[in-house]
């Protein structure tokens, strides 16, 4: 709705929106005020919210076409900041949207209110992982060697305490995630894994391994829905494919959404 207060014209939509939008027109300096609010509660959807907010962006244009330029002051700066974080929060529910989809699953809007900063990088992974498919590295340095059905690719006819291998194995995680509960499996491959010792016997070899501090270990996985096709892909030789030994790491894809 339109209407006149002292000094100016407002335009506001309704308070039950699903983007609250108020703008206050000055007389008397020629300038816009913004007032926005992102009211979950009112969605029915996930992609509900991914499209008001991008028509919330499209309307607000309009008014600012000339943000992305180099603030002259402080006022252009918050504005600046507003768009980057719609554009941001727009991004995001697209991102969970095909999550939602991939997995089959419907998150609901209501659980957007509490949402952590944990969860939303849980959701970057995911969307990388199982929509891009794209390989992950893990954003840790490796602290635990404790790995069942680790299969060694680099199959020697003898093993040398500090020579290098490579390996791979299937692990599977169990998410709580925006209410819903799920479970991915992952193929993943061991990198700069150096032999400290190994003890024999009989047919049976147990490698103890570790890693220099010029080279630490990491780790690089992929995701898939279920475990025969993560057992599938961990049966080819991981750790001599590239796109698994150059993997970033959700964060460094998170920061490259952030920086355009």
């Amino acid at each position: 709705k339109k209407y006149r207060i002292k000094d100016g014209i407002v335009l506001e939509t309704a308070k039950n929106e699903v983007i609250y939008l108020k703008l206050f027109f000055s007389e008397i300096t020629n300038r816009v005020n913004i007032t926005y609010q992102v009211q979950y509660q009112y969605a029915g959807s996930v992609s509900e919210i991914a499209s008001e907010l991008g028509a919330l962006i499209c309307f607000l244009y309009r008014f600012y076409p000339s943000f992305v330029g180099e603030e002259t002051n402080r006022e252009e700066s918050k504005v600046k900041k507003i768009f980057q974080y719609l554009r941001y929060t727009e991004g995001f529910m697209s991102r969970l949207f095909e999550v939602e989809k991939k997995l089959g699953l419907r998150f609901s809007p209501t659980e957007l209110h509490s949402i952590s900063s944990e969860d939303q990088q849980e959701v970057e992974e995911l969307f990388l992982l199982l929509c891009k498919e794209i390989p992950l590295r893990l954003n840790a340095r490796i602290n635990s060697t404790n790995a069942t059905n680790v299969k060694m690719t680099d199959i020697q006819k003898e093993l040398t305490v500090g020579s290098k291998i490579a390996l791979v194995f299937v692990s599977d995680t169990v998410y709580d995630l925006l209410g819903q509960s799920f479970k991915i499996y992952t193929a993943n491959a061991v990198f700069n894994a150096i032999i400290k010792a190994f003890d024999k016997e009989g047919d049976k070899t147990t490698v103890y391994y570790g890693d220099t501090d010029s080279q630490p270990m990491y780790i690089s996985y992929s995701a898939y829905l279920n475990e025969e096709n993560a057992r599938e892909e961990a049966g080819r030789n991981l750790a001599a494919e590239g796109k698994y030994i150059n993997a970033l790491t959700g964060i460094q894809h998170v920061k490259s959404y952030l920086a355009q």
